[in-house]
């Protein structure tokens, strides 16, 4: 860093095996030794200046008889100068407020071809590796996701005693989309459905009948006639503390508690979305979910406690590629919630093997989305709170919450919850 002679000390863990290499940032510094499997641990020289970030910061105003301008809590951002890398601080003290058709098999071992092979071998990997590339066209919860709208036609179909055409009939679309309507189904899974059916046409090389203007007006007329009032409330700081503390009285040990209250803690002051930090399903192996090696905690010289964790985001909804997203979090001053004393506890007791992900059960084995949410589900339940109104994307809710609660600007907060649009003043929703 430019006007800095900060040193910084890596302690980490090598693998046998090298990480793909991840585009960074060029205010991140990587080292050159193999990318740790164990959390890395930094420990900066001196102490970060204002004038070492360059960056925008809310700081207490002091009058000439020392006293603080500024009362009540404030959330400080430290953006970084170029994309990609964002800190964010909730800090204390001061501030503002037949075959099936179109599916996709199983991707083969890459390999090259070997010349000497025949023709159909040759053309077998080459099949291979085309089914491999489309495959990878998509996240894997898409395809699901529109193997689940095939299913659901072929159900209709059989209620309705309709012959299995494909490609799809216009008449048969059209009773689709009404036979889902009286369903009850919401006009977003409808539109996601129809764009699966839309997407094995093109697959297959025919015609598109979803694009009928027929079942356009069917679509806006579907949207129009159904809106839904999104009902999730946000979890705000004085909500997750309740849960925190609650976690002892559901989790069947103390590393089960410290597991929960480091996920939710993550989950809020990070803006995360669920799946980023739980596998969907035992099996899944996909490793789009935060690793323990996607994790540094960063000391100050001659402490004994982290001030900053940095965290990786590898994929998120918006970043299918897995260009990765840095992420900076600093101390909070309620040590009962703070993510970055949270994680360095969690850390000490975790299992150094099984499974890469970061947040892992005592056994080694990654918690799911639906641990997660069950957890969640008790713990709301335990303080007597609506478990209906809140879930798993109400800690992201309550961020976004909390920030323009307290004064944060709407850019800031966009990029911390990294919206790419303004979607994100969906998020922010006070209390009446």
């Amino acid at each position: 860093m430019p006007g800095n002679k900060k040193r910084k000390v890596a302690v980490q863990a090598t693998t046998g095996r090298a990480k793909r290499r991840i585009a960074q940032p060029a205010r991140y510094r990587s080292t050159s030794e193999p990318q740790p499997r164990e959390a890395r641990i930094e420990i900066e020289g001196q102490r970060r200046t204002e004038k070492d970030d360059g960056a925008p910061r809310f700081r207490e105003e002091q009058r000439d008889d020392g006293q603080s301008m500024r009362e009540e809590e404030r959330i400080e951002v430290d953006r970084r100068a170029r994309g990609g890398e964002t800190s964010i601080q909730f800090e204390t003290g001061a501030g503002r407020h037949g075959t099936t058709v179109g599916q996709v098999p199983e991707a083969d071992t890459r390999s090259r071809l070997d010349s000497r092979q025949d023709t159909s071998t040759g053309l077998a990997a080459l099949t291979a590796e085309a089914n491999r590339l489309l495959k990878n066209s998509m996240a894997s919860q898409t395809w699901n996701t529109y193997k689940t709208a095939e299913k659901r036609l072929e159900k209709f179909r059989l209620q309705f005693n309709l012959s299995p055409l494909w490609p799809v009939p216009l008449e048969h679309l059209i009773h689709f989309i009404a036979y889902l309507s009286l369903e009850q189904l919401s006009p977003s899974t409808v539109r996601t459905y129809i764009s699966g059916l839309s997407n094995w046409h093109r697959l297959n090389g025919y015609g598109d009948p979803t694009k009928h203007f027929v079942i356009s007006k069917l679509l806006e007329g579907f949207s129009r006639g159904n809106t839904r009032l999104d009902v999730r409330s946000p979890i705000t700081l004085p909500v997750l503390e309740k849960i925190v503390a609650a976690l002892s009285h559901v989790c069947s040990s103390q590393f089960e508690t410290e597991l929960f209250a480091t996920a939710f803690k993550l989950a809020f002051f990070a803006f995360l979305r669920v799946g980023e930090i739980t596998s969907a399903t035992r099996g899944d192996i996909s490793n789009r979910a935060v690793g323990v090696h996607d994790v540094s905690l960063i000391f100050r010289l001659g402490e004994h406690l982290p001030y900053r964790v940095k965290l990786l985001i590898r994929k998120s909804k918006n970043d299918q590629r897995g260009n990765g997203y840095l992420l900076y979090l600093e101390r909070f001053k309620n040590e009962n919630i703070c993510p970055v004393l949270g994680v360095y506890k969690y850390l000490q007791s975790r299992n150094k093997t099984g499974s890469p992900q970061l947040l892992t059960h005592y056994n080694g084995v990654s918690v799911t989305r639906y641990q997660f949410n069950s957890i969640l589900k008790r713990t709301l339940q335990f303080i007597n709170s609506n478990g209906q109104c809140y879930k798993s994307h109400s800690f992201r809710i309550g961020a976004a919450t909390e920030a323009a609660a307290r004064g944060v600007p709407e850019e800031t907060i966009k990029l911390w919850g990294r919206w790419r649009s303004g979607a994100y003043k969906r998020y922010i929703r006070f209390s009446t």
